[in-house]
């Protein structure tokens, strides 16, 4: 052991100052250590965040599945009147059938006997033959809505022909 001449042991001081630096040191590594690792956590949850909501809002333009469906808001003949029968002295009668439509690109107004590319939106005169309808005293139509990559939307509506026979 070393001492001082007088017998006094004086390794124990230094020891003692050197072993509390280490300590000291640790601590300060430590510490700085486990705020890096905050820091790492917080960036990984920003980024998580970034990940997650980047897809949805540009999912547009992505796959098929991502395009909204198209939908009908309104389908329907504009009048019911007398069409055949005494009250009209003629064989083919006009009638206005229109359509509202959302989120569709491509109409398709299927009248008996032909299917026919409409506007999205529109009004349309149809053709009533009368010698046709009197037998069942009913008209219908189809009304077919697209949208590539989303379901189609289809929804009918029937004329009730009235007559004063």
């Amino acid at each position: 052991m070393a001492s001082d001449g007088d017998g006094r042991k004086w390794w124990p001081i230094p020891l003692a100052i050197l072993l509390a630096g280490v300590v000291i040191g640790a601590g300060i590594a430590i510490g700085s250590g486990g705020g890096d690792n905050d820091e790492t956590a917080s960036t990984s949850t920003s980024t998580s965040t970034t990940i997650a909501t980047a897809p949805s809002g540009g999912s547009g333009g992505g796959g098929g599945s991502a395009q909204p469906s198209p939908s009908i808001d309104s389908f329907g003949f504009a009048e019911n009147p007398y069409v055949c029968g005494h009250q009209i002295q003629q064989d083919t009668i006009s009638l206005p059938i229109s359509w509202a439509t959302s989120n569709a690109t491509a109409v398709t107004l299927g009248a008996p006997g032909s299917n026919q590319q409409v506007e999205v939106d529109g009004t349309r005169n149809v053709d009533v033959q009368c010698p046709e309808i009197n037998a069942t005293n009913t008209l219908t139509y189809t009304l077919t809505a697209s949208r590539p990559g989303a379901p189609d939307a289809t929804s009918s509506t029937t004329l009730t022909i009235s007559t004063d026979d």
